[in-house]
C-alpha cells in the first residue's frame, strides 16, 4: 500500500512540470513576438518614449486601480450569493489583491486558491462554495468582457473575419449557456463524482447571475479606457474605440490560456494584433499597461492590509470586550450605586 501511495505521488509530481513548462513556453514565445516588434520600430518607440504624456500615463494608471478595484467589489455578491456571511468591502478588497498576486506564479490555479482559502478560512465560508465564488467570478469576468467586446467590435474598427474576434462572439452564447443553472447542476454533480465526496456549492437564481455578470461590466470600462489612456500618452493620434475593443479582447485571450502566468505575453501579443498602432508603438503601449497593472496588483496587496479595516468586525470585537451588565444611569444621569441590603 505504501508503495502505491507513493507512486502516485510520484506521478503527480512528474505531471506538475508540464503545465510550467507549457504557461512558461508561451509567455516566452509572447514576450518575444513583443519585444520584435518593438525591435523592428525602434527609432519611432524611441520618439515616443521620450516624449510619452505624463499625464495620460497616470491616468492609465488610476484607471488601471479602478478597474482592479471594480473586479474586487463585483466579488462580494457573489460570496454572497454563495452564502458567505456578510463581509464588508473593505475586506473583499483586501482578500481580492492578496489572493490575486498569485496569478503571476505559473499554472493558473494559485490566484484561486489564494482568494478561496482567505474567504474559507476568514470568511467562514465552506471550502467548496469559497472554491466555487472565485472560479464562478472569474467566468462571470470574461463574460462580462465577452458583452462588453462583442458590443464594442462593430465600432472598432477590428476586421469581423479575425479569429480572435470571432472567437470572443462565440464566447458570449457559450458561456451564458454554461451559467443556466440546469447546466451548473449537472457539472456540479460530475465535479462531485470526481471528488469522490459532496460539493456543496449554492447555485444562484439565472436572473441572479445576470446581475452578476451586469456587476463587472463596470470595471471592463475602466480597464480598456486605462489601457487607452497609456496607448494615448505614446501616441496622440491613438483611436478610443480601437485600442478599447483590443484590450479587452486581449485579456479575454489571456484567461483563457491558464498555464500561461497573468496572460504574460500572450495579452501583450494578441493587443499588438489587433490594434491599428505602429506594431512598435503597439507592443510598447502594451508592455506599458502590463507595468501598469502589476503595479496595482502589486501595490494592492502590500497597501490594502495596511490601509483598509474592517469597520464592522472591529465594532464587533469592541462591544464583545464590554461588560454585560454596564451600569446604568438613574433618571437624573448620574451613575445608580447598588448597595448591600
Amino acid at each position: 500500500m505504501a508503495s502505491t501511495g507513493s507512486d502516485s505521488s510520484a506521478k503527480r509530481r512528474r505531471r506538475l512540470p508540464l503545465s510550467l513548462i507549457f504557461g512558461s513556453v508561451l509567455a516566452v514565445v509572447g514576450v518575444a513576438f513583443v519585444v520584435v516588434k518593438i525591435s523592428q520600430q525602434w527609432s519611432q518607440v524611441r520618439h515616443s518614449l521620450a516624449h510619452v504624456s505624463v499625464g495620460w500615463l497616470v491616468l492609465g494608471v488610476l484607471l488601471a486601480t479602478v478597474g482592479m478595484v471594480a473586479i474586487a467589489l463585483a466579488w462580494r455578491p457573489v460570496l454572497v450569493a454563495l452564502g458567505a456571511p456578510h463581509v464588508s468591502r473593505a475586506t473583499v478588497i483586501r482578500w481580492y489583491f492578496v489572493g490575486e498576486i498569485g496569478k503571476y506564479v505559473p499554472g493558473g490555479i494559485w490566484s484561486v486558491a489564494g482568494r478561496s482559502e482567505l474567504s474559507s478560512r476568514r470568511g467562514g465560508m465552506p471550502r467548496s462554495a469559497a472554491y466555487g465564488s472565485v472560479a464562478l467570478s472569474l467566468f462571470l469576468l470574461e463574460i462580462g468582457a465577452a458583452i462588453v467586446a462583442a458590443v464594442a467590435i462593430p465600432f472598432s474598427g477590428i476586421e469581423h473575419k479575425h479569429p480572435i474576434a470571432w472567437l470572443v462572439i462565440l464566447l458570449l452564447p457559450v458561456g451564458l449557456a454554461v451559467l443556466h443553472p440546469r447546466v451548473l447542476s449537472a457539472s456540479l454533480r460530475g465535479a462531485s463524482k470526481a471528488a469522490r465526496r459532496e460539493l456543496s456549492v449554492p447555485i444562484p437564481d439565472y436572473r441572479v447571475m445576470l446581475r452578476l455578470i451586469a456587476g463587472y461590466v463596470p470595471a471592463w470600462f475602466a480597464i480598456g479606457g486605462g489601457t487607452w489612456a497609456i496607448a494615448r500618452s505614446l501616441d496622440p493620434h491613438a483611436p478610443f474605440g480601437n485600442v478599447f475593443t483590443a484590450a479587452v479582447i486581449s485579456w479575454i485571450v489571456g484567461f483563457l490560456l491558464v498555464p500561461v502566468p497573468g496572460g504574460v505575453g500572450v495579452r501583450e501579443g494578441a493587443f499588438t494584433a489587433l490594434v491599428s498602432l505602429p506594431k512598435g508603438i503597439a507592443a510598447t503601449a502594451a508592455i506599458l499597461a502590463r507595468l501598469a497593472f502589476m503595479l496595482v496588483d502589486g501595490g494592492g496587496a502590500v497597501l490594502a492590509p495596511l490601509l483598509l479595516r474592517d469597520r464592522t468586525a472591529e465594532r464587533a470585537a469592541t462591544e464583545a470586550s464590554e461588560p454585560d451588565d454596564p451600569v446604568a444611569p438613574t433618571s437624573d444621569g448620574a451613575p445608580r450605586v447598588e448597595t448591600a441590603s
